[in-house]
Parts: structure tokens; sequence; C-alpha cells
């Protein structure tokens, strides 16, 4: 038997508001911790969040994520106009690599090492993203697919893998791996790599049991691609960096 479920779209942007500020929370606390400075952390961390929604909203509008983008209808003036006008959806991935972009042009900038901060910010937006996801759950985006276990949930008259609750727990446990490893860490940019690894790897799989309209060549989804390709960069960076600062 399913779990009845309602939608309730007007509490997302309450969750995303009280995910961004426990974020802002993390990564402040961090950076204070490490030296940082406190005006500098607030500035860096608006524009992130800034840029970050922006590269969440075109990646929804341009990458095939859901029917709007079944490329024989897809219309680039339609999508602008959603990205200006600030409609549709977000993409995870998208305010990932323009959060990392937005991080690593402020700190090339001021003339310091990206690392430190990419490490602060990762563990900040792992966070958020547990958050955000209980949102998502509560809005009715990125369900799953049809499922007859035991916590499938109901909708659309079919019995669903409740993927937004199984991506919340992914994300909390990643979190607590990356505090974990930022405590432990062997060099700057040692957690953020591995997150970039970690995370891609883990929603890959999680991306077989989600509902899309479409599928790039009918098999993957546009974020199992994008995930192979941060893995594949984020792995030779990773042992680069540690053959660089490994003790002799």
């Amino acid at each position: 038997m399913a779990i009845p479920y309602e939608t309730h779209g007007y509490l997302y942007v309450t969750i995303m508001t009280v995910a961004i500020f426990l974020a802002f929370l993390i990564v402040y606390k961090e950076s204070v911790r490490r030296g940082g400075d406190k005006k500098e952390t607030l500035l860096a961390f608006a524009a992130v969040v800034l840029l970050g929604f922006l590269g969440a909203n075109v990646f929804f509008n341009f990458l095939p994520w859901t029917h709007l983008k079944q490329w024989s209808g897809f219309s680039a003036f339609a999508a602008v106009h959603n990205i200006i006008s600030l409609n549709g959806g977000l993409v995870w991935y998208g305010g990932v690599i323009f959060g990392i972009l937005t991080v690593t042009v402020i700190c090339r900038l001021k003339r310091i090492s990206p690392w430190p901060a990419l490490d602060i910010f990762m563990l900040g937006g792992m966070f958020a993203l547990f958050i955000a996801r209980i949102g998502c759950f509560l809005a009715g985006c990125c369900y799953g697919l049809e499922s007859a276990l035991p916590w499938a949930i109901e909708r659309f008259g079919k019995t669903i893998h409740p993927t937004q609750i199984y991506m919340s727990v992914e994300a909390l446990v990643i979190f607590i791996v990356l505090y974990e490893l930022n405590r432990r860490r062997k060099f700057d940019g040692y957690a953020f790599l591995w997150a970039l690894i970690i995370y891609p790897a883990s929603r890959f799989f999680m991306e077989f049991l989600r509902y899309y309209h479409s599928r790039v060549f009918g098999v993957l989804t546009a974020s199992q691609i994008i995930s192979l390709i941060l893995i594949s960069i984020a792995f030779p960076l990773l042992i680069l960096r540690h053959k660089k600062f490994k003790k002799p």
C-alpha cells in the first residue's frame, strides 16, 4: 500500500530560504574558523547564491531535463525569456558549476588560492541540498519511476519512488563525509575534489530511479553525463594534488 502524498508547492520558497540561510551559517563559521574575513565571506556568499541560481535556471532551460526540452520543439528564445523572467525550475548541477566558477574568479581576482574556499562552499552547498530536496518533495518535482516498495508514494494514480527523499538523505550523508574530510584534509581542495567524485557517482545511479520525459540517446540523463564529466575531471586532479602534497 502506497503512502498518501500531497504537494505543497507554496512551501518551496520557504524551504529554499532556510536552506540558503543554514548554508550561510556553515560557510561563515568555517571561513572565520580558518581566519577568513567576515565581510568578504558575506559578499562572496551573496555572489555565489545569485550566480548559482542563475546557473541553475540556465541549465534547466537549455538542457534536456523536462518536457520543455524535447529538442524537436526547443526554442532558444523561449529559454532566454524564461531565464530573464525567472520562470522554470532549478538544476543543482547548474548552480554548482556556476558557484565553482564564481568562487574561483573571486579568489583569482584577490590573488589567493581558490581551493580553501571551494572546500568551504561545497560543504555549505551540500547541506543546502539536503534541505532543498525536502522542498522538492513538497513541491512535487524531481519524482521517481513507478515502484511497489512499501515506502513508495502515490501520485498520478501510480505508486512511485520518493526520489526527493532519497536525494535528501544522500546529500546529508555526503555532507557528513565532507565534514570529516575537511577536518582531516591532507591539502586544500581535498574535500572539494572528493565531493566532485562522491556526489556525481551517487547521482549517476540515483538517476536510474528518476522519471524523465526524455533521455539523451534514450539511455542516459543530462545529469548522468555531467556526473561522468565531473568525475573524469576531479579524479585526476585529486591524484595530482595528492602527489604534490605527499610527504616524502
